[in-house]
């Protein structure tokens, strides 16, 4: 109703996009505080982040999760009790989400999957590995995780994660170049029959070659407005 109403009145999509993203947020911590009165605290810190276009905050009506959890490095004599904690965690939220509207993700990138919820040292490996080890197929692959945000829990664990890619990302001159080769191979999908664009992935070619530069230039945000702003202010976008 909000939306339609912004709609309406001329609001403009920027604003809508925001708010459906907001929207979103709301809805993931409440799932989230939900599923940890039942399971009861968590065992250790946690940050449960979004990547895509919820960690854009460019979100839209319909769409479907991309989200793991972060953890703090734990000692190995509770390692095991964490792990099965956040999996429970994560089940649960995931399946709420889904039954809210925000469809499973085809590919599995979500906290349930154990892969995508893991210790801050593995994400750390995994980034170094994406980045050191770089190549057109696998940028394809990996590049909503450099969108990662904070939407719940302990936001320096993002924060340390962040630092962690500024600085392995720093003059690594084949990642980007691999990056930038990656976004010129899109191919912007025309529906001719019934004149329908998914806009979503039409734009997807200008948000990737935001991010490309957001993270060359070490920008801690994550929307592709705020970055592009950013980069303008830093005379790296005319």
């Amino acid at each position: 109703v909000l939306v339609k109403a912004l709609i309406e009145s001329g609001g403009q999509t920027g604003i809508i996009i925001r708010i459906i993203s907001s929207v979103g947020d709301a809805i993931n911590r409440r799932l989230i505080d939900l599923a940890i009165e039942e399971l009861g605290p968590a065992p250790c810190k946690f940050a449960f982040i979004a990547m895509g276009s919820q960690g854009r905050e460019e979100q839209t009506l319909t769409t479907d999760q991309d989200n793991a959890i972060i953890t703090v490095n734990m000692q190995e004599s509770y390692r095991h009790e964490a792990q099965a904690y956040f999996q429970l965690l994560a089940k649960k939220v995931n399946m709420e989400l889904d039954t809210v509207g925000y469809r499973h993700c085809p590919g599995r990138i979500m906290a349930v999957n154990p892969k995508w919820n893991r210790e801050l040292d593995g994400w750390k490996k995994y980034f170094s590995e994406w980045i050191k080890n770089s190549n057109p197929k696998n940028i394809l692959d990996t590049a909503i995780f450099f969108d990662f945000r904070c939407i719940y829990g302990e936001k320096i664990l993002v924060e340390q994660l962040r630092t962690h890619v500024n600085k392995i990302s720093k003059s690594k001159s084949v990642f980007f170049y691999h990056m930038a080769r990656a976004i010129n191979q899109m191919k912007i999908p025309v529906k001719p029959d019934d004149n329908l664009l998914d806009m979503k992935k039409v734009l997807l070619p200008l948000s990737s070659y935001i991010r490309l530069y957001a993270i060359r230039e070490n920008l801690a945000e994550t929307g592709s407005m705020e970055r592009a702003r950013l980069l303008y202010e830093k005379e790296i976008f005319d």
